[in-house]
């Protein structure tokens, strides 16, 4: 009874999970694997169901309107289901999560979410299905809701703890490599492994752990998926999650009252309170749900009395607003304001200014079309003969200059005397 599926996302996959939880799970299946029985803490693998919102009564079929589905992965994340070990894997809930999503009678969905972790490669056949969901989701967890699993619990309105002690947070990604070989050589198996002479590369990245040589791992898969995991966390919760704490982001655990202070979960409660989680969204909103159940907006009210808040401060009491539905508006310091004033007045004077320089322009261009017309014109006056450009004018005698010499004569002439003497006729001249 053996599931190869199961067993490769087990043992051979890269994991975002908390380590005693893969230490014990790994033990679990080893002891399985050995003697081929099912493990006695496994239990059968919990089928979805709806609960009437006026009663909570359990409908496993023909659900009533009004109802809410449930869900449960109780387990290792994992893509493939293991019926015989009652594990769920991401594919068959997916599957009931789209039923229900789709379902008229169903309002809402609550995800009974209980795990350390599990493969990363498990987790986008579910975060796809519930990033496109069109109704109110809750997850509930019992006392586990860590790496993997905080990463599908994020796509939720809101994230509730059964137990106050409950773990969670751990988002993170790591490699455990379990070498079966030695095990199974002892069992008489041999192992012979020949490479392409140009397959230089082939499992480097994996035979290099190993020898306990893991630099080539974290550079080519650890480090790229981590740094993938925590802008996804960010994204879906980075307005809730308190940014002062940087354990968060580097893989630490908290207890489940811890939990809620730093935004991880919303609340500890029970199935009962996600059931109202549920109905109270749904009476509020008929549109996709994007994490506002029980938003108390703390960034935003924390800007009260801040006369100068930060650029950060800002932007997450603005995550806040855009997580709520508010896209129209969006807060900014006074001093953005100030300068945009500015900027709009010289942007005024600047437009008054051009529109002057454009009219001037404009009569300059009408003068210089005027120019260009009247210069055709005398060109064509001037093609015609010199009679077009002038009317004739009369020739008069030209100006015959004097010397200086006749210029003195004449002013000595002119004297009385002289003038007495030139017309005495006994003058002789």
């Amino acid at each position: 009874m053996i599931n190869q599926a199961l067993l490769s996302e087990i043992f051979n996959q890269p994991w975002s999970i908390e380590s005693s939880y893969v230490q014990a799970l790994v033990l679990s299946y080893y002891t399985a694997f050995k003697s081929g029985n099912r493990p006695e803490s496994a239990v059968k693998m919990a089928s979805p169901y709806a609960v009437l919102q006026s009663d909570g009564s359990r409908q496993e079929k023909d659900i009533q309107p009004g109802s809410i589905g449930v869900i449960t992965i109780d387990g290792p994340i994992v893509k493939n289901s293991d019926y015989w070990y009652g594990i769920k894997g991401t594919l068959d809930a997916a599957a009931e999560f789209q039923a229900f999503d789709a379902n008229p009678n169903i309002i809402g969905i609550i995800l009974a979410l209980n795990s350390g972790g599990g493969a990363v490669y498990a987790i986008k056949p579910l975060t796809d299905v519930l990033s496109q969901r069109t109704k109110p989701l809750v997850i509930l967890s019992q006392e586990y809701l860590c790496s993997a699993a905080m990463r599908i619990a994020a796509h939720g309105d809101s994230r509730i703890m059964y137990h106050p002690q409950g773990i969670v947070g751990s988002i993170g990604t790591m490699y455990s490599n379990s070498n079966l070989q030695p095990m199974l050589e002892k069992w008489g198996m041999e192992f012979h492994e020949v490479y392409a002479t140009l397959s230089t590369l082939k499992n480097k990245t994996f035979t290099e752990v190993l020898k306990g040589k893991y630099e080539l791992l974290k550079e080519r898969m650890l480090d790229p998926m981590n740094e993938d995991f925590i802008a996804e966390m960010k994204s879906l919760m980075g307005h809730l999650i308190d940014s002062k704490t940087p354990g968060i982001w580097a893989g630490e655990t908290y207890l489940g009252t811890e939990a809620v202070k730093l935004g991880l979960i919303s609340a500890i409660g029970n199935f009962s309170d996600a059931i109202q989680e549920v109905i109270q969204h749904s009476n509020t909103s008929n549109s996709p749900i994007t994490n506002t159940i029980n938003m108390k907006f703390e960034k935003l009210t924390a800007l009260a009395g801040n006369t100068e808040p930060s650029q950060e401060a800002l932007d997450l009491a603005n995550a806040e607003l855009t997580a709520a539905g508010v896209t129209g508006a969006t807060l900014v310091a006074d001093s953005l304001i100030t300068e945009a004033e500015s900027v709009t007045k010289e942007r005024d004077a600047l437009k008054a200014t051009n529109l002057e320089l454009s009219n001037s322009l404009a009569t300059a261009n009408t003068s210089l079309t005027n120019v260009q017309a009247e210069n055709i014109s005398l060109k064509e006056k001037i093609a015609k003969g010199p009679a077009a450009v002038a009317p004739v004018v009369e020739s008069k005698d030209p100006v015959v200059e004097k010397s200086a010499l006749e210029q003195s004569n004449e002013t000595i002439a002119s004297f009385s005397h002289n003038r007495g003497i030139a017309n005495n006729p006994l003058f002789i001249k």
